[in-house]
Protein backbone atom coordinates (compact mmCIF):
# COMPACT_ATOMS: atom_id res chain seq x y z
CA UNK A 1 0.00 0.00 0.00
CA UNK A 2 2.86 2.08 0.42
CA UNK A 3 4.38 1.87 -2.55
CA UNK A 4 1.65 2.38 -4.44
CA UNK A 5 0.65 5.39 -2.50
CA UNK A 6 3.92 6.14 -3.25
CA UNK A 7 3.65 5.72 -7.06
CA UNK A 8 0.46 7.23 -6.93
CA UNK A 9 2.25 10.45 -5.05
CA UNK A 10 4.94 10.17 -7.83
CA UNK A 11 2.54 10.49 -10.56
CA UNK A 12 0.44 13.18 -8.91
CA UNK A 13 3.61 14.94 -8.41
CA UNK A 14 4.36 14.18 -12.30
CA UNK A 15 1.06 15.20 -13.38
CA UNK A 16 1.36 18.56 -11.55
CA UNK A 17 4.83 18.97 -13.45
CA UNK A 18 3.25 18.42 -16.18
CA UNK A 19 0.46 20.40 -15.87
CA UNK A 20 2.66 23.35 -15.18
CA UNK A 21 4.08 22.74 -17.94
CA UNK A 22 0.79 22.43 -19.72
CA UNK A 23 0.11 25.97 -18.48
CA UNK A 24 3.71 26.84 -19.81
CA UNK A 25 2.90 26.19 -22.83
CA UNK A 26 -0.98 27.32 -22.62
CA UNK A 27 0.78 30.62 -21.61
CA UNK A 28 2.75 30.48 -24.56
CA UNK A 29 0.28 29.27 -27.02
CA UNK A 30 -2.39 32.00 -26.11
CA UNK A 31 0.95 34.60 -26.44
CA UNK A 32 1.41 33.31 -29.88
CA UNK A 33 -1.95 33.37 -30.63
CA UNK A 34 -2.87 36.95 -29.38
CA UNK A 35 0.92 37.86 -31.33
CA UNK A 36 -0.46 35.95 -34.70
CA UNK A 37 -3.58 38.03 -34.33
CA UNK A 38 -2.50 41.07 -34.08
CA UNK A 39 -0.05 39.85 -36.78
CA UNK A 40 -2.78 39.54 -38.76
CA UNK A 41 -3.85 42.44 -38.07
CA UNK A 42 -0.85 44.10 -38.43
CA UNK A 43 -0.51 42.85 -41.98
CA UNK A 44 -4.17 43.71 -42.73
CA UNK A 45 -2.83 47.13 -41.98
CA UNK A 46 0.07 46.69 -44.02
CA UNK A 47 -1.77 45.45 -46.94
CA UNK A 48 -4.30 48.58 -46.78
CA UNK A 49 -1.35 50.67 -46.34
CA UNK A 50 0.51 49.04 -49.20
CA UNK A 51 -3.38 49.43 -51.53
CA UNK A 52 -3.29 53.31 -49.91
CA UNK A 53 0.33 54.11 -51.53
CA UNK A 54 -0.54 52.14 -54.51
CA UNK A 55 -3.35 54.29 -55.40
CA UNK A 56 -1.22 57.34 -54.00
CA UNK A 57 1.42 56.77 -56.76
CA UNK A 58 -1.40 55.71 -59.13
CA UNK A 59 -2.89 59.36 -58.27
CA UNK A 60 0.44 61.06 -58.51
CA UNK A 61 1.20 59.52 -61.38
CA UNK A 62 -1.71 60.59 -63.13
CA UNK A 63 -1.06 64.21 -61.80
CA UNK A 64 2.55 64.06 -63.12
CA UNK A 65 1.14 63.08 -66.67
CA UNK A 66 -1.33 65.74 -66.11
CA UNK A 67 1.24 68.41 -65.66
CA UNK A 68 3.76 67.12 -68.05
CA UNK A 69 0.63 67.28 -69.98
CA UNK A 70 0.06 70.99 -69.20
CA UNK A 71 3.91 71.31 -69.57
CA UNK A 72 3.55 69.92 -73.41
CA UNK A 73 0.40 72.13 -74.09
CA UNK A 74 1.95 75.20 -73.12
CA UNK A 75 5.21 73.87 -75.01
CA UNK A 76 2.88 74.04 -78.00
CA UNK A 77 1.03 76.92 -77.59
CA UNK A 78 4.45 78.96 -76.93
CA UNK A 79 5.48 77.77 -80.17
CA UNK A 80 2.48 78.03 -81.90
CA UNK A 81 2.32 81.61 -80.75
CA UNK A 82 5.91 82.22 -81.99
CA UNK A 83 4.54 80.41 -84.88
CA UNK A 84 1.50 83.41 -85.65
CA UNK A 85 3.93 86.16 -83.89
CA UNK A 86 6.22 85.42 -86.84
CA UNK A 87 3.14 85.25 -89.21
CA UNK A 88 2.31 88.62 -88.14
CA UNK A 89 5.07 89.88 -88.68
CA UNK A 90 5.36 88.76 -92.49
CA UNK A 91 2.02 89.47 -92.51
CA UNK A 92 2.39 93.30 -92.02
CA UNK A 93 5.17 93.26 -94.37
CA UNK A 94 3.24 91.66 -97.10
CA UNK A 95 2.45 94.02 -99.94
CA UNK A 96 -1.32 93.00 -99.77
CA UNK A 97 -1.49 94.08 -96.01
CA UNK A 98 0.21 97.33 -96.61
CA UNK A 99 -1.93 98.23 -100.04
CA UNK A 100 -4.93 97.48 -98.03
CA UNK A 101 -4.41 98.56 -94.45
CA UNK A 102 -6.00 101.76 -94.79
CA UNK A 103 -9.47 100.08 -95.26
CA UNK A 104 -12.29 99.29 -92.31
CA UNK A 105 -11.79 95.43 -92.10
CA UNK A 106 -14.99 93.22 -92.38
CA UNK A 107 -15.97 90.16 -91.14
CA UNK A 108 -15.97 87.36 -94.61
CA UNK A 109 -16.13 83.20 -94.63
CA UNK A 110 -14.50 84.09 -97.73
CA UNK A 111 -10.33 82.69 -98.19
CA UNK A 112 -8.03 84.81 -98.99
CA UNK A 113 -7.26 83.28 -102.27
CA UNK A 114 -11.04 83.96 -103.14
CA UNK A 115 -10.67 87.64 -102.08
CA UNK A 116 -7.33 88.03 -103.96
CA UNK A 117 -9.07 86.57 -106.98
CA UNK A 118 -11.97 89.27 -106.66
CA UNK A 119 -9.46 91.63 -106.22
CA UNK A 120 -7.50 90.90 -109.00
CA UNK A 121 -11.00 90.79 -111.25
CA UNK A 122 -11.69 94.69 -109.54
CA UNK A 123 -8.55 95.38 -111.20
CA UNK A 124 -8.72 93.95 -114.38
CA UNK A 125 -12.31 95.10 -114.65
CA UNK A 126 -11.00 98.70 -114.12
CA UNK A 127 -8.11 98.40 -115.91
CA UNK A 128 -10.41 97.59 -118.99
CA UNK A 129 -13.31 100.23 -118.46
CA UNK A 130 -10.54 102.80 -118.42
CA UNK A 131 -8.74 101.27 -121.87
CA UNK A 132 -12.19 101.53 -123.62
CA UNK A 133 -12.85 104.94 -122.35
CA UNK A 134 -9.65 105.84 -123.73
CA UNK A 135 -10.49 103.96 -127.26
CA UNK A 136 -13.75 105.85 -127.65
CA UNK A 137 -12.54 108.75 -126.45
CA UNK A 138 -9.90 108.56 -129.69
CA UNK A 139 -12.74 107.32 -131.43
CA UNK A 140 -14.58 110.34 -130.76
CA UNK A 141 -11.83 112.79 -131.54
CA UNK A 142 -10.53 111.20 -134.89
CA UNK A 143 -14.81 111.16 -135.78
CA UNK A 144 -14.58 114.77 -134.92
CA UNK A 145 -11.83 115.48 -136.87
CA UNK A 146 -12.84 113.91 -139.52
CA UNK A 147 -16.45 115.81 -139.63
CA UNK A 148 -14.29 119.03 -139.18
CA UNK A 149 -12.45 118.22 -142.39
CA UNK A 150 -15.46 116.54 -144.55
CA UNK A 151 -17.44 120.17 -143.58
CA UNK A 152 -14.71 122.30 -144.52
CA UNK A 153 -14.15 120.04 -148.02
CA UNK A 154 -18.07 120.27 -148.49
CA UNK A 155 -17.60 124.12 -148.00
CA UNK A 156 -15.07 124.52 -150.79
CA UNK A 157 -17.34 122.37 -152.90
CA UNK A 158 -20.56 125.15 -152.69
CA UNK A 159 -18.31 127.85 -152.82
CA UNK A 160 -16.73 126.08 -156.19
CA UNK A 161 -20.11 124.60 -157.46
CA UNK A 162 -22.96 127.15 -156.45
CA UNK A 163 -25.37 124.93 -158.51
CA UNK A 164 -24.72 121.45 -156.93
CA UNK A 165 -28.11 119.44 -155.92
CA UNK A 166 -27.49 118.49 -152.28
CA UNK A 167 -30.54 116.36 -152.30
CA UNK A 168 -29.72 114.38 -154.79
CA UNK A 169 -28.57 110.63 -153.43
CA UNK A 170 -25.18 109.96 -153.86
CA UNK A 171 -24.86 107.08 -156.36
CA UNK A 172 -23.12 103.67 -154.84
CA UNK A 173 -19.96 104.15 -157.80
CA UNK A 174 -19.78 107.88 -156.80
CA UNK A 175 -16.17 107.80 -156.01
CA UNK A 176 -15.49 106.12 -159.11
CA UNK A 177 -17.57 108.74 -161.50
CA UNK A 178 -16.18 111.47 -159.03
CA UNK A 179 -12.55 110.75 -160.88
CA UNK A 180 -13.53 110.03 -164.33
CA UNK A 181 -15.02 113.23 -164.04
CA UNK A 182 -12.27 115.23 -162.62
CA UNK A 183 -10.43 113.03 -165.56
CA UNK A 184 -13.25 114.56 -168.01
CA UNK A 185 -12.92 117.82 -166.68
CA UNK A 186 -9.10 118.30 -167.21
CA UNK A 187 -9.66 116.73 -171.24
CA UNK A 188 -12.41 119.53 -171.31
CA UNK A 189 -9.90 121.58 -169.69
CA UNK A 190 -7.20 120.92 -172.14
CA UNK A 191 -10.14 120.75 -175.33
CA UNK A 192 -11.11 124.05 -174.32
CA UNK A 193 -8.19 125.57 -173.92
CA UNK A 194 -7.25 123.97 -177.16
CA UNK A 195 -10.13 125.54 -178.67
CA UNK A 196 -9.39 128.97 -177.26
CA UNK A 197 -6.19 128.65 -179.06
CA UNK A 198 -7.58 127.68 -182.53
CA UNK A 199 -10.01 130.55 -182.49
CA UNK A 200 -7.33 133.28 -180.99
CA UNK A 201 -5.08 131.71 -183.76
CA UNK A 202 -8.72 132.19 -185.94
CA UNK A 203 -9.07 135.72 -184.87
CA UNK A 204 -5.52 136.32 -185.41
CA UNK A 205 -6.03 135.15 -189.22
CA UNK A 206 -9.23 136.90 -189.80
CA UNK A 207 -7.33 140.32 -188.42
CA UNK A 208 -5.00 139.15 -190.61
CA UNK A 209 -7.28 138.61 -193.50
CA UNK A 210 -8.98 141.42 -192.83
CA UNK A 211 -6.03 143.10 -193.19
CA UNK A 212 -4.93 142.31 -196.50
CA UNK A 213 -8.29 142.82 -197.57
CA UNK A 214 -8.62 146.42 -196.06
CA UNK A 215 -4.61 146.48 -198.68
CA UNK A 216 -6.24 144.94 -201.31
CA UNK A 217 -9.69 147.14 -201.69
CA UNK A 218 -7.31 150.50 -200.96
CA UNK A 219 -4.60 149.01 -203.58
CA UNK A 220 -8.07 148.30 -205.83
CA UNK A 221 -9.18 151.60 -205.62
CA UNK A 222 -5.75 153.02 -206.18
CA UNK A 223 -5.50 151.22 -209.59
CA UNK A 224 -9.14 151.43 -210.41
CA UNK A 225 -10.79 154.06 -208.60
CA UNK A 226 -13.87 154.22 -210.59
CA UNK A 227 -14.51 150.68 -210.61
CA UNK A 228 -17.00 148.70 -207.75
CA UNK A 229 -16.06 146.28 -205.80
CA UNK A 230 -18.04 143.11 -206.47
CA UNK A 231 -19.12 140.55 -203.43
CA UNK A 232 -19.65 136.26 -204.42
CA UNK A 233 -21.79 134.67 -202.25
CA UNK A 234 -22.19 131.95 -204.98
CA UNK A 235 -20.68 128.38 -203.23
CA UNK A 236 -17.62 127.65 -205.68
CA UNK A 237 -16.55 124.44 -204.67
CA UNK A 238 -17.22 120.97 -205.18
CA UNK A 239 -20.79 120.14 -202.98
CA UNK A 240 -20.67 116.01 -203.41
CA UNK A 241 -16.88 115.60 -202.52
CA UNK A 242 -17.55 117.63 -199.81
CA UNK A 243 -21.21 115.83 -198.71
CA UNK A 244 -18.71 112.24 -199.55
CA UNK A 245 -15.64 113.77 -197.27
CA UNK A 246 -18.39 115.02 -194.45
CA UNK A 247 -20.12 111.78 -194.54
CA UNK A 248 -16.83 109.77 -194.66
CA UNK A 249 -15.65 112.19 -191.25
CA UNK A 250 -18.91 111.46 -189.74
CA UNK A 251 -18.80 107.45 -190.17
CA UNK A 252 -14.72 107.86 -188.67
CA UNK A 253 -16.23 109.67 -185.48
CA UNK A 254 -18.84 107.21 -184.72
CA UNK A 255 -16.44 104.66 -185.34
CA UNK A 256 -14.69 106.10 -182.79
CA UNK A 257 -16.92 106.63 -180.36
CA UNK A 258 -18.44 103.06 -180.70
CA UNK A 259 -14.77 101.65 -179.72
CA UNK A 260 -14.62 104.52 -177.03
CA UNK A 261 -18.59 103.14 -175.54
CA UNK A 262 -16.97 98.97 -176.01
CA UNK A 263 -13.56 100.21 -174.54
CA UNK A 264 -15.98 102.05 -171.31
CA UNK A 265 -17.94 98.77 -171.27
CA UNK A 266 -14.91 97.21 -170.67
CA UNK A 267 -13.42 98.70 -168.33
CA UNK A 268 -16.73 99.47 -166.18
CA UNK A 269 -16.82 95.19 -166.27
CA UNK A 270 -13.48 94.84 -165.13
CA UNK A 271 -13.67 97.43 -162.39
CA UNK A 272 -17.38 95.82 -161.26
CA UNK A 273 -14.71 92.66 -161.35
CA UNK A 274 -12.19 94.50 -159.24
CA UNK A 275 -14.61 95.48 -156.73
CA UNK A 276 -16.33 92.38 -156.28
CA UNK A 277 -12.65 90.86 -155.83
CA UNK A 278 -11.86 93.12 -153.47
CA UNK A 279 -15.84 92.79 -151.80
CA UNK A 280 -14.46 89.39 -150.99
CA UNK A 281 -11.37 90.37 -148.92
CA UNK A 282 -13.01 93.13 -147.17
CA UNK A 283 -14.88 90.80 -144.84
CA UNK A 284 -11.39 89.35 -143.49
CA UNK A 285 -9.08 92.68 -143.69
CA UNK A 286 -12.21 95.10 -142.99
CA UNK A 287 -10.10 97.91 -145.05
CA UNK A 288 -13.30 99.79 -145.53
CA UNK A 289 -13.19 100.65 -141.92
CA UNK A 290 -13.92 103.99 -140.17
CA UNK A 291 -11.24 103.58 -138.51
CA UNK A 292 -8.79 102.72 -141.57
CA UNK A 293 -6.79 105.79 -143.23
CA UNK A 294 -6.45 105.86 -146.95
CA UNK A 295 -3.06 106.55 -148.57
CA UNK A 296 -2.72 108.55 -151.47
CA UNK A 297 -1.63 106.28 -154.45
CA UNK A 298 1.50 106.89 -156.90
CA UNK A 299 1.28 107.81 -160.41
CA UNK A 300 2.46 104.89 -161.90
CA UNK A 301 -0.34 102.67 -159.58
CA UNK A 302 -2.83 104.91 -160.58
CA UNK A 303 -1.45 104.06 -164.38
CA UNK A 304 -1.66 100.31 -164.19
CA UNK A 305 -4.90 100.69 -161.93
CA UNK A 306 -6.45 103.05 -164.73
CA UNK A 307 -5.24 100.13 -167.82
CA UNK A 308 -4.60 97.17 -166.22
CA UNK A 309 -7.12 96.70 -162.99
CA UNK A 310 -7.62 93.29 -162.87
CA UNK A 311 -3.82 92.62 -162.81
CA UNK A 312 -3.87 95.30 -160.40
CA UNK A 313 -6.40 94.38 -158.22
CA UNK A 314 -5.03 90.48 -158.27
CA UNK A 315 -1.72 91.69 -157.50
CA UNK A 316 -3.22 93.90 -153.84
CA UNK A 317 -5.31 91.14 -152.81
CA UNK A 318 -2.37 88.92 -153.22
CA UNK A 319 -0.09 91.47 -151.14
CA UNK A 320 -3.39 91.09 -148.54
CA UNK A 321 -2.97 87.28 -148.49
CA UNK A 322 0.89 87.30 -148.01
CA UNK A 323 0.39 89.82 -145.20
CA UNK A 324 -2.45 88.19 -143.71
CA UNK A 325 -0.18 85.16 -143.44
CA UNK A 326 2.48 87.02 -142.06
CA UNK A 327 0.09 88.49 -139.69
CA UNK A 328 -1.25 85.18 -138.57
CA UNK A 329 2.47 83.48 -137.78
CA UNK A 330 3.45 86.45 -136.30
CA UNK A 331 0.68 86.03 -133.66
CA UNK A 332 1.22 82.69 -133.50
CA UNK A 333 4.78 83.51 -133.05
CA UNK A 334 3.72 86.11 -130.34
CA UNK A 335 1.39 83.48 -128.83
CA UNK A 336 4.26 80.82 -128.37
CA UNK A 337 6.65 83.70 -126.54
CA UNK A 338 3.53 84.42 -124.65
CA UNK A 339 3.15 80.54 -123.43
CA UNK A 340 7.18 80.31 -122.92
CA UNK A 341 7.11 83.84 -121.24
CA UNK A 342 4.06 82.48 -118.76
CA UNK A 343 5.90 79.16 -118.34
CA UNK A 344 8.91 80.71 -117.23
CA UNK A 345 6.90 83.00 -114.65
CA UNK A 346 5.39 80.30 -113.19
CA UNK A 347 8.38 78.42 -112.56
CA UNK A 348 11.06 80.90 -112.32
CA UNK A 349 9.02 83.42 -110.15
CA UNK A 350 8.18 83.00 -106.77
CA UNK A 351 6.56 85.95 -105.65
CA UNK A 352 3.35 85.39 -106.27
CA UNK A 353 2.00 89.14 -106.82
CA UNK A 354 4.89 89.71 -109.43
CA UNK A 355 4.30 86.63 -110.98
CA UNK A 356 0.44 87.68 -111.69
CA UNK A 357 1.39 90.91 -112.60
CA UNK A 358 3.76 89.75 -115.38
CA UNK A 359 1.21 87.22 -116.92
CA UNK A 360 -1.68 89.64 -116.57
CA UNK A 361 0.48 92.25 -118.53
CA UNK A 362 1.31 89.60 -120.99
CA UNK A 363 -1.91 88.76 -121.66
CA UNK A 364 -3.63 92.58 -121.50
CA UNK A 365 -1.07 94.35 -123.12
CA UNK A 366 -1.91 94.21 -127.11
CA UNK A 367 -0.18 96.87 -128.46
CA UNK A 368 3.70 97.07 -129.27
CA UNK A 369 3.59 100.17 -127.54
CA UNK A 370 1.96 98.63 -124.77
CA UNK A 371 4.05 96.00 -124.25
CA UNK A 372 7.68 98.85 -124.75
CA UNK A 373 5.94 100.30 -121.76
CA UNK A 374 5.13 97.18 -119.39
CA UNK A 375 8.44 96.17 -119.74
CA UNK A 376 10.29 99.27 -118.49
CA UNK A 377 7.51 99.30 -115.48
CA UNK A 378 8.52 95.77 -115.05
CA UNK A 379 12.08 96.17 -115.37
CA UNK A 380 11.80 99.29 -112.59
CA UNK A 381 9.96 97.01 -110.77
CA UNK A 382 12.01 93.81 -110.49
CA UNK A 383 15.05 96.10 -110.16
CA UNK A 384 13.53 97.74 -106.90
CA UNK A 385 12.88 94.18 -105.71
CA UNK A 386 16.29 93.04 -106.61
CA UNK A 387 18.02 96.09 -104.57
CA UNK A 388 15.42 94.93 -101.62
CA UNK A 389 16.86 91.57 -101.97
CA UNK A 390 20.03 92.51 -101.99
CA UNK A 391 19.61 94.45 -99.01
CA UNK A 392 17.96 91.44 -97.26
CA UNK A 393 20.57 89.18 -98.15
CA UNK A 394 23.37 91.87 -96.92
CA UNK A 395 21.49 91.88 -93.93
CA UNK A 396 20.79 88.33 -93.72
CA UNK A 397 24.30 87.73 -94.03
CA UNK A 398 25.52 90.31 -91.82
CA UNK A 399 23.26 88.34 -88.95
CA UNK A 400 24.69 85.24 -89.96
CA UNK A 401 28.11 86.14 -89.96
CA UNK A 402 27.02 87.54 -86.08
CA UNK A 403 25.87 84.27 -85.63
CA UNK A 404 28.77 82.42 -86.94
CA UNK A 405 30.95 84.98 -84.89
CA UNK A 406 28.86 83.77 -81.19
CA UNK A 407 29.43 80.52 -82.15
CA UNK A 408 33.11 80.38 -82.87
CA UNK A 409 33.36 82.30 -79.71
CA UNK A 410 31.14 80.51 -77.67
CA UNK A 411 33.34 77.12 -78.75
CA UNK A 412 36.64 78.76 -77.83
CA UNK A 413 35.40 79.00 -74.66
CA UNK A 414 34.08 76.12 -74.65
CA UNK A 415 37.61 74.46 -75.71
CA UNK A 416 39.16 76.69 -72.92
CA UNK A 417 37.19 75.42 -70.47
CA UNK A 418 37.10 71.87 -71.13
CA UNK A 419 41.14 72.12 -70.79
CA UNK A 420 39.85 73.52 -67.32
CA UNK A 421 38.86 70.19 -66.30
CA UNK A 422 42.41 67.83 -65.91
CA UNK A 423 43.61 70.58 -63.72
CA UNK A 424 40.49 69.73 -61.15
CA UNK A 425 41.74 65.77 -61.14
CA UNK A 426 45.22 66.22 -59.41
CA UNK A 427 46.21 63.93 -56.42
CA UNK A 428 48.72 63.82 -54.24
CA UNK A 429 51.01 60.60 -53.81
CA UNK A 430 53.41 61.36 -51.24
CA UNK A 431 54.77 65.20 -51.11
CA UNK A 432 54.38 65.08 -54.62
CA UNK A 433 50.92 66.38 -56.71
CA UNK A 434 50.04 64.67 -59.85
CA UNK A 435 47.40 65.23 -62.41
CA UNK A 436 45.52 62.53 -63.50
CA UNK A 437 43.56 63.53 -66.67
CA UNK A 438 45.22 65.43 -69.73
CA UNK A 439 42.59 66.78 -72.54
CA UNK A 440 43.86 67.38 -76.11
CA UNK A 441 41.71 69.74 -77.65
CA UNK A 442 43.33 70.65 -81.23
CA UNK A 443 43.33 74.54 -81.93
CA UNK A 444 41.58 75.91 -85.45
CA UNK A 445 42.47 78.97 -87.38
CA UNK A 446 39.56 81.45 -86.92
CA UNK A 447 39.26 81.66 -90.78
CA UNK A 448 39.02 77.81 -91.21
CA UNK A 449 36.51 77.86 -88.08
CA UNK A 450 34.01 80.15 -89.65
CA UNK A 451 34.33 78.24 -93.08
CA UNK A 452 33.17 75.17 -91.06
CA UNK A 453 30.27 76.47 -89.28
CA UNK A 454 29.01 78.65 -91.88
CA UNK A 455 29.50 74.82 -93.93
CA UNK A 456 27.58 73.33 -91.18
CA UNK A 457 24.70 76.20 -91.11
CA UNK A 458 24.51 75.54 -94.91
CA UNK A 459 24.16 71.83 -94.40
CA UNK A 460 21.05 72.59 -92.10
CA UNK A 461 19.47 74.48 -94.45
CA UNK A 462 19.62 72.47 -97.30
CA UNK A 463 18.09 69.78 -94.77
CA UNK A 464 15.53 72.13 -93.41
CA UNK A 465 13.77 72.22 -97.23
CA UNK A 466 13.87 67.99 -97.06
CA UNK A 467 10.10 66.91 -97.18
CA UNK A 468 10.02 65.09 -93.94
CA UNK A 469 10.31 68.38 -91.83
CA UNK A 470 6.76 69.28 -93.63
CA UNK A 471 3.31 68.34 -92.09
CA UNK A 472 0.21 66.73 -93.17
CA UNK A 473 -0.75 70.35 -94.68
CA UNK A 474 2.79 70.89 -96.19
CA UNK A 475 4.03 73.27 -94.24
CA UNK A 476 6.50 73.52 -92.38
CA UNK A 477 6.82 71.32 -88.76
CA UNK A 478 8.35 73.52 -86.02
CA UNK A 479 8.42 70.76 -83.65
CA UNK A 480 10.39 68.15 -85.91
CA UNK A 481 12.65 71.25 -86.96
CA UNK A 482 13.52 72.41 -83.27
CA UNK A 483 14.24 69.22 -82.69
CA UNK A 484 16.51 68.57 -85.57
CA UNK A 485 18.11 72.06 -84.38
CA UNK A 486 18.73 71.05 -80.91
CA UNK A 487 20.80 67.78 -82.19
CA UNK A 488 22.66 69.86 -84.82
CA UNK A 489 23.85 73.06 -82.63
CA UNK A 490 24.98 71.01 -79.78
CA UNK A 491 27.76 72.23 -78.51
CA UNK A 492 29.63 69.06 -78.99
CA UNK A 493 28.43 68.56 -82.52
CA UNK A 494 29.53 72.30 -83.19
CA UNK A 495 33.49 71.24 -81.92
CA UNK A 496 33.22 68.22 -83.84
CA UNK A 497 32.33 70.39 -87.29
CA UNK A 498 34.51 72.82 -86.09
CA UNK A 499 37.85 70.96 -85.39
CA UNK A 500 37.55 69.07 -88.56
CA UNK A 501 39.75 66.02 -89.18
CA UNK A 502 41.38 66.65 -85.95
CA UNK A 503 40.33 64.26 -83.08
CA UNK A 504 40.04 65.15 -79.13
CA UNK A 505 42.32 63.01 -77.03
CA UNK A 506 41.52 62.07 -73.57
CA UNK A 507 44.75 60.72 -71.32
CA UNK A 508 44.92 59.75 -67.92
CA UNK A 509 47.46 58.05 -65.62
CA UNK A 510 46.59 54.33 -63.92
CA UNK A 511 46.65 54.66 -59.88
CA UNK A 512 47.41 50.80 -58.41
CA UNK A 513 46.85 49.05 -55.94
CA UNK A 514 49.53 50.06 -53.89
CA UNK A 515 48.30 54.00 -54.32
CA UNK A 516 51.29 54.72 -56.67
CA UNK A 517 50.28 56.78 -59.75
CA UNK A 518 52.34 55.95 -63.25
CA UNK A 519 54.03 58.29 -64.92
CA UNK A 520 53.27 57.68 -68.30
CA UNK A 521 49.62 58.41 -69.76
CA UNK A 522 46.97 55.89 -71.56
CA UNK A 523 44.59 56.14 -73.80
CA UNK A 524 40.52 56.26 -72.90
CA UNK A 525 40.34 52.74 -74.59
CA UNK A 526 43.12 51.58 -73.00
CA UNK A 527 42.00 52.63 -69.52
CA UNK A 528 38.47 50.59 -70.40
CA UNK A 529 40.34 46.97 -69.84
CA UNK A 530 41.53 47.91 -66.55
CA UNK A 531 40.90 46.46 -63.72
CA UNK A 532 37.76 46.76 -61.84
CA UNK A 533 39.07 48.87 -58.96
CA UNK A 534 41.00 51.02 -61.83
CA UNK A 535 38.50 51.86 -64.07
CA UNK A 536 36.65 52.99 -60.66
CA UNK A 537 39.29 54.96 -59.87
CA UNK A 538 39.54 56.87 -62.89
CA UNK A 539 35.90 57.48 -63.43
CA UNK A 540 35.89 58.71 -59.73
CA UNK A 541 38.83 61.33 -60.44
CA UNK A 542 37.07 62.55 -63.30
CA UNK A 543 33.69 62.81 -61.57
CA UNK A 544 35.46 64.81 -58.49
CA UNK A 545 36.93 66.78 -60.85
CA UNK A 546 33.82 67.81 -62.74
CA UNK A 547 32.05 68.16 -59.66
CA UNK A 548 35.28 70.66 -58.48
CA UNK A 549 35.20 72.33 -61.76
CA UNK A 550 31.46 73.32 -61.53
CA UNK A 551 31.33 74.31 -57.92
CA UNK A 552 33.95 76.79 -58.57
CA UNK A 553 32.09 77.94 -61.39
CA UNK A 554 28.72 78.31 -58.84
CA UNK A 555 31.31 80.49 -56.24
CA UNK A 556 30.43 77.53 -54.33
CA UNK A 557 34.54 76.92 -53.46
CA UNK A 558 37.61 78.67 -53.67
CA UNK A 559 40.38 77.36 -56.03
CA UNK A 560 42.65 77.48 -53.23
CA UNK A 561 41.10 76.61 -50.26
CA UNK A 562 41.00 73.07 -48.55
CA UNK A 563 38.39 70.70 -49.62
CA UNK A 564 36.06 68.07 -47.31
CA UNK A 565 34.34 65.50 -49.48
CA UNK A 566 32.21 62.73 -48.36
CA UNK A 567 31.30 59.64 -50.19
CA UNK A 568 28.95 57.17 -50.33
CA UNK A 569 29.44 53.93 -52.35
CA UNK A 570 27.74 50.50 -53.09
CA UNK A 571 30.30 48.31 -53.00
CA UNK A 572 30.75 46.54 -56.36
CA UNK A 573 32.73 43.60 -55.52
CA UNK A 574 31.11 41.38 -53.06
CA UNK A 575 33.26 39.23 -51.51
CA UNK A 576 36.87 40.73 -53.29
CA UNK A 577 36.70 44.03 -51.25
CA UNK A 578 40.21 43.82 -50.58
CA UNK A 579 42.57 46.74 -50.06
CA UNK A 580 44.40 45.81 -53.01
CA UNK A 581 40.94 46.28 -55.08
CA UNK A 582 39.42 49.06 -53.80
CA UNK A 583 42.51 51.44 -52.17
CA UNK A 584 42.61 52.65 -55.91
CA UNK A 585 39.16 53.86 -56.09
CA UNK A 586 39.47 55.82 -52.27
CA UNK A 587 42.87 57.72 -53.13
CA UNK A 588 41.26 59.83 -55.50
CA UNK A 589 38.50 61.16 -53.15
CA UNK A 590 40.88 61.08 -49.75
CA UNK A 591 43.72 62.78 -51.62
CA UNK A 592 42.69 64.70 -54.12
CA UNK A 593 42.42 68.67 -53.53
CA UNK A 594 40.65 71.62 -55.57
CA UNK A 595 44.19 73.40 -56.78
Amino acid sequence: MEAELIRSKAKIDQFRDERSGLALYMEKARRALVIEKTIEAEQGLLKQAKENVHAAEQRLAAVLDAINALNEKRRSIDARLSNVSAELRILKRNDDYLALRALTPEKTDKSKAVIKEQIKNLEMRLNQINKTRGEWEEKRKGAASEIKHLDEAMSRLRREYDAIDETQVFPGDGDQQLILLQSRIKQLAKEEKRRADAAQAARSEKDKQDGKLSSRKEQFQQHFPNEAVVSFHAYAGNAAQDLYDEKKRLNERKSYLDQESSRIEKELTAINQARTQLDKFEIAHHFTAPDIEAIALTSEEINDFTYNRKKSVSGITRGLEENQADVTAGKAEVGRAQQTFKTFCRTQISDVKLRQMAISGIETKQSYEEIVAFKKNMSLRIERISHYAREHIRQSDKDLQLFIDQIQTHLRTLAEELRQIPKKTKVKVKDDWKQIYSFTIPEWKEEDGKARIRNHIEWILKKLKDPSFLNEEGRQDSGKIRKALDTWLQSKQLLREIIGSDVLKVTLRKVASDSTVSTRYYTWETSNIWSGGERWSKNMTLFLGILNYVAEKKKHLKSNGQLHRAVILDNPFGQASSDHVLSPVFLSPSSSVSK
